[in-house]
C-alpha cells in the first residue's frame, strides 16, 4: 500500500510539473510569436517580426490608392519597385518606393523607425513624405527629385563643364549628408549613384537608412551590376557599418575622376579587389593629373580595415574637399567614360544567383586565408620555440 501511495505521488507530482510547464509555454514569447500571431505580422524568417503596433499605426494600402495616382513606373530592382505619382489633393509629384516584405528585417519597431527618418531634415536628402503597408509591403513616399539622377545630369554635360573640382564638391555635399546620419547613428549603408540625385540643380541623396530596414542580404542582391559598392565588412561578415558609407563614398570619388571602378573590369577582379583593398589608379593617378589630395581621400575611404578608414569628420575636413581647400584640381574628368559606365550599371544586372555564389566563395576564401595565416603563425612559433631550446655549440 505504501509502495502504491508512492507511485501515486509520484505521478500527481509529474503531473502537477507538466501542467505548470504548459503554462509557461502558454504564456511565454515563442508561443505568441507561432502560435497566436496572425501571419501578417510576420516578416521574412519566422522570428523577424514587426512590434505589435506597427501594423496599426502604417497607413493602409487603401489610402495609398486614395490618395495618390500611379503615373508611370520607373523601376523594377531585385527588392522594390519605384513608381512616379502624383497626389490627388495638391497635384505634386512623388517617388512611390514599394518593398516586398520579404526583404524586410532585422527584428525592431519598424514603424518607429521610419518615423524618426521621415522626421530627419539635411539640404541633401530626399525626404519620406509617407509610410503605407500590408502584409506583403511597405510603400514610402518620397520627394520627387525633377532633375533626375546622376546619369541624366552627365547626359546633359559636356567635357568642359565637369572637373575635378566639380567633382570634389559633389563629394563634399555627400560627405556632409552621411555625417549629419552618422551623428544621428544612422549609416546609409547603400551609397551609390542611383541614389544620387538632383533637385532643381541641387545634389539629393535617397534610400538612407534603408540598412536599418532591409535584410543583409537584400542589401548584397540590391548591388546589381554594381560589386565595387558592397564593402569588405559586407562581404566577410555580412555586417554593413557607419564606416561602410565611407567606403561608398571613396568608390564614388574614384568613378568621378576616371569614369571607372577602382578595382577592375570584371566583376569577380572587382570582388578580389574588394577583399584585398587593391586599388588600380592607372596612369591618371600616377602621372600626376588628378591631384595627390583626390588619391589621398580615395586610400583613406579604401582602407580594409574600419577601424583605420577615414569618418565622415575626417573626410569633411579632408584638403580634397575641404571648402577652405586651394589644391590643385585641374583635371577634367572624362564625361563619356562616366555616361558609358552609368548606363552600363543601369542595363547589365548580374545574376542574384550567381552573385550570391561569388560572394560566398569570397567569404570561404577569407576563412581559409585567416585559418592558414594561423597555422603559420602557430608553425613558425614552434619553429621559433625549437631553436630556442636546441643546445647551441660552444
Amino acid at each position: 500500500m505504501k509502495k502504491y501511495t508512492c507511485q501515486n505521488c509520484l505521478l500527481l507530482n509529474l503531473i502537477h510539473h507538466h501542467i505548470q510547464f504548459l503554462t509557461y509555454i502558454k504564456e511565454s514569447v515563442f508561443f505568441n510569436i507561432f502560435f497566436r500571431m496572425k501571419p501578417s505580422r510576420i516578416i521574412g524568417d519566422p522570428v523577424q517580426f514587426i512590434d505589435k503596433e506597427d501594423t496599426k499605426k502604417i497607413r493602409p494600402l487603401s489610402e495609398f490608392k486614395a490618395k495618390y495616382e500611379v503615373i508611370q513606373n520607373i523601376e523594377v530592382g531585385v527588392t522594390s519597385t519605384v513608381d512616379l505619382v502624383k497626389s490627388k489633393e495638391n497635384s505634386n509629384n512623388y517617388i512611390a518606393k514599394t518593398i516586398s516584405r520579404n526583404f524586410v528585417g532585422p527584428p525592431m519597431s519598424l514603424w518607429g523607425f521610419l518615423q524618426i527618418l521621415s522626421k530627419f531634415d539635411h539640404p541633401n536628402m530626399v525626404k519620406i513624405i509617407d509610410i503605407f503597408g500590408d502584409e506583403k509591403v511597405l510603400i514610402l513616399i518620397n520627394e520627387y527629385a525633377n532633375d533626375g539622377n546622376l546619369l541624366d545630369k552627365f547626359k546633359k554635360l559636356n567635357g568642359s563643364e565637369f572637373s575635378e573640382k566639380t567633382a570634389s564638391n559633389f563629394i563634399r555635399e555627400i560627405v556632409s549628408f552621411i555625417d549629419y546620419l552618422h551623428t544621428n547613428k544612422i549609416a546609409h549603408n547603400n551609397l551609390k549613384p542611383e541614389n544620387i540625385l538632383f533637385q532643381d540643380g541641387k545634389l539629393k541623396i535617397a534610400d538612407f537608412g534603408y540598412s536599418k530596414i532591409l535584410k543583409n542580404e537584400a542589401l548584397v542582391s540590391s548591388s546589381a551590376g554594381s560589386p565595387e559598392f558592397l564593402p569588405p565588412e559586407l562581404l566577410k561578415n555580412g555586417e554593413p557599418s557607419l564606416e561602410s558609407d565611407l567606403w561608398n563614398i571613396g568608390v564614388l570619388s574614384f568613378f568621378l575622376l576616371t569614369g571607372r571602378s577602382p578595382f577592375g573590369e570584371t566583376d569577380f577582379k572587382r570582388y578580389q579587389g574588394i577583399v584585398t583593398g587593391t586599388i588600380d589608379f592607372g596612369e591618371d593617378f600616377e602621372e600626376n593629373k588628378i591631384s595627390a589630395d583626390a588619391k589621398d581621400f580615395i586610400e583613406k575611404c579604401l582602407t580594409v580595415d574600419i577601424k583605420a578608414r577615414i569618418t565622415a569628420k575626417g573626410a569633411l575636413n579632408h584638403p580634397w574637399i575641404s571648402e577652405e581647400s586651394a589644391g590643385e584640381k585641374n583635371w577634367n574628368p572624362p564625361v563619356e567614360k562616366i555616361v558609358a559606365f552609368l548606363e552600363k550599371r543601369r542595363e547589365a544586372a548580374i545574376d542574384p544567383q550567381a552573385r550570391g555564389t561569388i560572394v560566398e566563395k569570397l567569404r570561404q576564401g577569407e576563412k581559409r586565408r585567416k585559418k592558414e595565416a594561423s597555422q603559420n603563425e602557430n608553425t613558425e612559433s614552434e619553429v621559433k620555440n625549437d631553436d630556442e631550446n636546441t643546445p647551441q655549440e660552444q
